[in-house]
Formats: C-alpha cells, sequence, structure tokens
C-alpha cells in the first residue's frame, strides 16, 4: 500500500494546505502472457483534491517567478540575496526596533533564527523572515509568527505576540498612556502578489487617503490652526498614515502641490465626523489672495478658490470610534466630468451659486476634476466639439440647490454649423468614497456609427411622427473632403440612415 498527500505554501495566511487529500491506494505488478507487465492501481478511498483560488493565484505567481528567474539566468545580474518572504514598514512617524518574538519554550538555537533586535527607521522598510527556509519546507504544520516592537520614543512599553500571517488590520494598544491617551498602532498586512512577498505595515489608525487628480499637501495643526508637523505630499491614488503621537490630538489642513495655492484657511478634524453636521469641505486660496486678506475668493479667475472633499470612512457601531480615530479620511474633487465621446470636449463649467465660471479642455476618454465648484450649489454645464463641428451648446443643469426649482438634467443639446441638433446624454454617478455628496457626470452619445468602407455615406434618422432627417455633425456639401470615421447619433435616431 501507497498513501499519497499533496500540500502547497499558502502565502496569505503562512500555512501549508492540503492539495491532495491523504489516499491510499494499492499498486499490483504482474507477468502478463509474453513480455508484457500489467500494472493495477486500485483503491478503495476517493481522490480528493482541493482547487481553491488561492492553490490557483500561488501556482500562476510561482510559473510567472520562474519566467523571470529564466530571464535573469538569460541575462546575468549580480546576485540579490536570499528572497525573503515579508517586508516591514515603518509609517508610524517614529522609529522602533524589531524582532521575532518566539513561543514559550522555544529558543533561538532550536529554531535557527536570530531573535536580536532590529532597527526600524520610519519610512524605511525592512525584508524578513522567521524561520529559516529548509525548515519551512520540512515543516507542514500550522505555526503561528509573531513580531515585538519597542518604540524609541521612551513613552511605552514593548509590545510583543503582534501576528503578521493573516491579511487583514490589527490594533494594539499602547502602554501607558500619555497625557491620559492610549493610544493605537495598526498593524496592516497585505501580499503583495506581483513581488510574493507579504507586505507587514506599522501606521497609526488614522489614514488620509488621496483621490483626487493631483498630488496635496498635508500637514497637522492645533485648534488655532498653527503647524505642528511637516508637510507630507499624498500623490493621486495615494495614502498617507498621520502621525501616532498627533493623530489624535491635532487636526488636517491640506492644499495642492505646485500651483501657488495657500494652506486651507479652515482644518479637518477626526471628532467632527462623529457629529451629524460635520464639515466636509476645505477651501485653499491663492496665496496672492491670502496676502490680501480683503480679497474674495469670486473676485476673478486669478483668485479662484480650491475646494476638496473630505469623507470618512470608519465603523460607527465600533464603540471604541468615540475615543480614538479609527478612521481613513478620504479627499475627492467636488465634481468630475468624464467624456466618452470619440472627441475632444472644451468645458465650460459655471457655479451661478457662487458666480463662478471654470473654464478648460477634455480629451478623449478623460477625466477632469473641477474643484472650482461647491456640492449644493446650482452648476451649469456647457460643452464645444470643435473637431466634430458642434460650436453651440444650449447649456444644462449638472448639480442644483433646489429639485423642484431647478431639476437636474439627464442630456445636453449641441448644435452643429448647419443649425442641426444633437442631443447627447448625461450620465451621473457618486464619486467613489465620497459619502454621496460628489458627483461624476459622464457625456456620452447612446450611438456612435463608424464608416469602415472607404466610401462617403450620409446618415439620416426617421422619428415616428417626423419625417427623414439629416444628422447633426456630418458636412452636407457634396464636393467636400470626407469626414472623420467616427460620428455620434442621437439616441432618439430611427428608421433609414
Amino acid at each position: 500500500d501507497v498513501q499519497l498527500q499533496a500540500s502547497y505554501f499558502n502565502r496569505r495566511n503562512s500555512h501549508w494546505e492540503p492539495v491532495v487529500e491523504p489516499w491510499r491506494f494499492a499498486v499490483n505488478m504482474a507477468q502478463a502472457e509474453g513480455d508484457v507487465q500489467r500494472v493495477d492501481v486500485t483503491s478503495k478511498d476517493r481522490l480528493l483534491i482541493n482547487a481553491s483560488h488561492a492553490l490557483i493565484e500561488e501556482t500562476l505567481g510561482v510559473a510567472a517567478q520562474w519566467d523571470d528567474e529564466v530571464e535573469k539566468r538569460q541575462t546575468p545580474a549580480p546576485a540579490s540575496g536570499e528572497r525573503m518572504p515579508y517586508v516591514l514598514v515603518n509609517r508610524t512617524g517614529i522609529d522602533c526596533h524589531v524582532w521575532v518574538d518566539l513561543t514559550e519554550g522555544a529558543t533561538a538555537r532550536s529554531e535557527r533564527i536570530d531573535t536580536n533586535p532590529v532597527l526600524l527607521r520610519d519610512g524605511e522598510s525592512l525584508p524578513w523572515r522567521f524561520e529559516d527556509w529548509r525548515r519551512r519546507r520540512e515543516q507542514l504544520e500550522a505555526k503561528a509568527h509573531h513580531v515585538g516592537i519597542q518604540f524609541n520614543n521612551g513613552e511605552w512599553e514593548w509590545l510583543r505576540r503582534v501576528q503578521v500571517d493573516r491579511e487583514g488590520v490589527r490594533h494594539y494598544t499602547l502602554q501607558p498612556a500619555v497625557d491620559g491617551i492610549h493610544h493605537r498602532v495598526a498593524i496592516e498586512v497585505r501580499l503583495d502578489a506581483a513581488n510574493l512577498v507579504k507586505r507587514v505595515e506599522l501606521r497609526s489608525p488614522l489614514v488620509v487617503a488621496n483621490q483626487t487628480r493631483v498630488a496635496m499637501e498635508v500637514a497637522m495643526c492645533d485648534y488655532r490652526g498653527e503647524l505642528r508637523t511637516d508637510s507630507a505630499v499624498i500623490a493621486p491614488g495615494a495614502e498617507l498614515p498621520l502621525p501616532i503621537m498627533f493623530c489624535h490630538q491635532y487636526a488636517v489642513r491640506v492644499r495642492p502641490e505646485g500651483f501657488g495655492y495657500a494652506w486651507s484657511s479652515q482644518y479637518i478634524y477626526w471628532r467632527d465626523f462623529l457629529a451629524q453636521d460635520a464639515r466636509t469641505e476645505l477651501c485653499c486660496l491663492p496665496e496672492s489672495a491670502v496676502g490680501g486678506r480683503n480679497a474674495r475668493p469670486e473676485a476673478g479667475a486669478d483668485t479662484m478658490p480650491f475646494h476638496v472633499h473630505f469623507n470618512a470612512l470608519c465603523d460607527m457601531r465600533n464603540p471604541a470610534l468615540y475615543k480614538y480615530p479609527f478612521m481613513r479620511l478620504v479627499m475627492t474633487p467636488p465634481l468630475e466630468i468624464e467624456n466618452l465621446l470619440p472627441y475632444p470636449l472644451q468645458l465650460c463649467v459655471i457655479d451661478k451659486t457662487a458666480n463662478r465660471k471654470w473654464v478648460s479642455s477634455l480629451s478623449r476618454g478623460g477625466v477632469a476634476a473641477v474643484h472650482a465648484v461647491q456640492p449644493g450649489h446650482l452648476v451649469l454645464l456647457t460643452i464645444r466639439i470643435p473637431d466634430a463641428g458642434f460650436d453651440q451648446c444650449d447649456g444644462t443643469i449638472i448639480e442644483t440647490s433646489d429639485e423642484d426649482e431647478y431639476p437636474v438634467d439627464d442630456s445636453i443639446t449641441v448644435t452643429d454649423r448647419h443649425n442641426i441638433k444633437l442631443a447627447l446624454k448625461l450620465h451621473r454617478m457618486d464619486i467613489p468614497s465620497s459619502g454621496g455628496r460628489c458627483r461624476r457626470v459622464s457625456v456620452y452619445a447612446p450611438y456612435v456609427m463608424v464608416n469602415r468602407s472607404g466610401l462617403r455615406l450620409f446618415y439620416s434618422s426617421k422619428g415616428f411622427f417626423k419625417g427623414v432627417s439629416a444628422v447633426a455633425g456630418q458636412n452636407l456639401q457634396r464636393n467636400a473632403p470626407l469626414e472623420a470615421e467616427s460620428a455620434p447619433v442621437p439616441e432618439n435616431a430611427s428608421g433609414s440612415r
């Protein structure tokens, strides 16, 4: 009898998991007639194979890693040393020491691992392993991995039994309290599937995420608005954990980087989001306008304000939230315009409530963030499509302060050079992570006709209650050169074309 079993190492939870359950079978070999041998494989048990999502992902990752190794052998490069399964990242704002925290009864000699503390400075990363790779290969039983942490500011005791095996975020209380505040440290574990390493990030529970399309500067201030920390830049799509020592008592001020804006006149404090009427917007004025305190933001284009919206992502059912900021503050633009047409656009957004006008151009398939308007104001949109011959627009309402008096439109009408109108559609959706207060408006054509015949075609539409009419955006002169290949057609076009 022979017993077959197979396991694989799941990097998401750092444990060995079975691929083939233990399967006992028998192999019988017999000499048949002539020189033929007969081999019979029989079993009374069922063969069970676990084809999980983690197994498939791990198999594809190993295959990609093998391809990389083959390319490296074909193009020799300097040796990079042993591949570490973990990388520790310190984003707490404080230097610390970390070490392997062994279980009770285990020793560094028996585990063949170094348990001496290693310095991990703020903002730096450190490759890490808990055991020798040969020993891990020989052991199939599940085994938890822990680290110990000692911050170098001398305020807290060391932190032990910090688990780093499974993905997720865990919070640990730092003892003793400092100025009556029990600070927490968040340990976030994520799997970097591209590099086949597990990223363990030490940070504060309060994180500021930048979901705008420009880099934002962030600094912390006291209740008087005076800056207490150095500024840090958050790239679009990135996030910044705030320092542990300051995240509880200080607020946040922001400004866009590189556009000549001053710091926001007001600040965002995490406790404000626990109330119903929390301030969710900050406004930055140009430095030239701040220099003259009598300048008004709507005085002209040179003093166009920059609005940014904040939303707190947190679990309001967690009672500890009212004592410490277990939340993520997400910055988003108040309004976004998306171009889904086959031509570039020229935009004009008008905030009638604040008497502001914002003009820009938008490439095909692009998204423009509008920071000159505010949610809840009466906002109008006009567009021009010069490449398609649409130079006039009736304008439409895309944001309103009163739905009954000024309802929001779902279409926008443009007119070509022959005074033929084309109705384009508008799709409104909430900007992700904005809390439903900020909108993205997409401009699109219900139909797009593409001419690849090599011949000149003329499009027309016929409604149920009207005759045949030409489709907008075409050159109606017979001897004119060929038009562009794509032309948007209105949604209500029907009949012959």
